[in-house]
This record gives C-alpha cells, structure tokens and sequence, in this order.
C-alpha cells in the first residue's frame, strides 16, 4: 500500500495542495517555502498517529503565527481507502482535533470525531483506537450477532492500525533510521549540484524508492531531469502560496 493522494487546505503555504504522488516525487522547489513546510506536514502527521500532537505543535511552532487562524485539513488516500482530519484553533491559543473520519473500500465509514456530538479533542483518536496491532481471534462463546458486530469492528480497528503504522513510519531527511520505513522524505538543497553528487544522489533516490515510497524535494533543475519526468512536480510559491504542477499529465489514480 502507498499514499495515492494528499489534500492539504489551510497548512502555511500549503492552501489547496491537492498531490497524487507516484512510488517516486520529485518536487523542484527553488524557493524551498514548500520544502520545509512538507517536512513540517509529515512531521505532524506523524504526530498526530502518536498523540504528539500538543508536543509536536509546541516545539515546532508549525501553526503558529498570526496567518494561522483557518481550519487545517488533512485527507489522505490509499487508492480507495481514505483518511480525514480536520484541526481549528481554540481561544487559549491550542489547535485541536474537530473531525477525524474514515472511508473504506470496504463500505465501512466511520465518524471517529463528530463536530455535531465531540468536543474538540487535543489528540486524534488513532492511538487510543488502535493502540495494538488487533487480534483476528474470534472471541469464544460469541453469538453469530456479537461475531458479526466484532468482525465490523476488528476491520475498522486493523485498517487503523495499519495507517498508524504508515505514518509511523515516515522518515525525515535528517532523522535516524527506522525499521518499519513507509516513506521517506530526502532533501537535496543545492541549487547546483557537481555530475557526480547528481549521480549519487539519484542512485541514492532509486534505491530508497525500492523500499518505500519516495518524494525528494530539491531546487536543482539538473537533478530533477535525471528522473522520469512523471516524477516530477515543480512547485511555485507567490504571496505565500504553493502551487504544484505535474511535468506530466497525472494518471489516474
């Protein structure tokens, strides 16, 4: 499984990012605005499958500011599998969890926060609802209804578990190593790298993407033409804004 699309409104410069990214993306970023608010989103993305979300939120200041006063939303897509959260400001000055939703192929949704019936919550509840990889044990003594009704359950709980386990493993540019790799974030910030660090770092690039997705944001035009150019995506930021644009016509997803 891989992330097939990333929506974003309302994070920095990150408006109305809607990104359907390949094994491999390559975003050309020469302002770089972009660069560092995507390691920002997938640091709080990992945040928030850990209840780090408070921690997270005041160590990097990554809403803070006073720009930082609309809703943040968040959905992420596994082909027809979709996760969604939405973030608001509260009066003290915390950003909390108001909608937190989940959409299966299966034909399973659920509401894990309802604005209509929560109250804002200071973490999301995906470390609360699947804390554990579950077990597919049926209970003992069940009746067909109470196996039924667990079965609907364990789904919606293993697929949880299974996205707090991607988000997991994300790994930064600049962080140690993990076990349990899912996506891994490279940054290459020279504008004007020598043949051989291209080569090295495309080799590098190539290699990772055969162990988990990909995305490598770099201000080198010259690095990024190494690449199949349906990789790559070139990012424009004006008046605080990014705009990302496929080289490529996008294939559906």
């Amino acid at each position: 499984m891989k992330l097939t699309r990333l929506r974003v409104t309302g994070f920095r410069s990150f408006r109305a990012l809607d990104l359907r990214p390949r094994a491999l993306c390559v975003l050309v970023d020469s302002e770089e605005t972009a660069t560092r608010d995507f390691a920002a989103l997938l640091a709080l993305l990992r945040a928030l499958s850990e209840g780090r979300l408070q921690a997270y939120l005041r160590e990097s200041g990554a809403l803070a500011g006073p720009e930082a006063t609309q809703p943040v939303r968040l959905e992420l897509s596994f082909f027809d599998d979709h996760y969604g959260v939405e973030l608001q400001p509260q009066p003290g000055g915390e950003w909390h969890v108001t909608k937190e939703s989940v959409d299966l192929n299966v034909g399973l949704s659920a509401l894990l926060v309802d604005p209509a019936l929560d109250a804002p919550c200071a973490e999301a509840s995906l470390p609360e609802l699947a804390p554990r990889e579950p077990s597919w044990s049926t209970p003992k003594g069940a009746t067909q209804d109470e196996k039924e009704s667990w079965y609907v359950g364990n789904v919606l709980e293993s697929w949880l578990w299974w996205l707090r386990c991607f988000l997991r493993g994300i790994q930064l540019d600049d962080a140690a190593p993990l076990e349990a790799l899912t996506l891994r974030f490279f940054v290459e910030p020279s504008r004007d790298p020598p043949p051989n660090a291209i080569w090295e770092q495309a080799q590098v690039t190539h290699s990772a993407a055969r162990l988990s997705q990909v995305v490598l944001c770099t201000p080198s035009e010259s690095l990024a033409e190494t690449f199949d150019l349906r990789d790559v995506i070139r990012v424009d930021t004006r008046e605080g804004v990014a705009r990302f644009t496929p080289l490529a016509v996008p294939e559906d997803t």
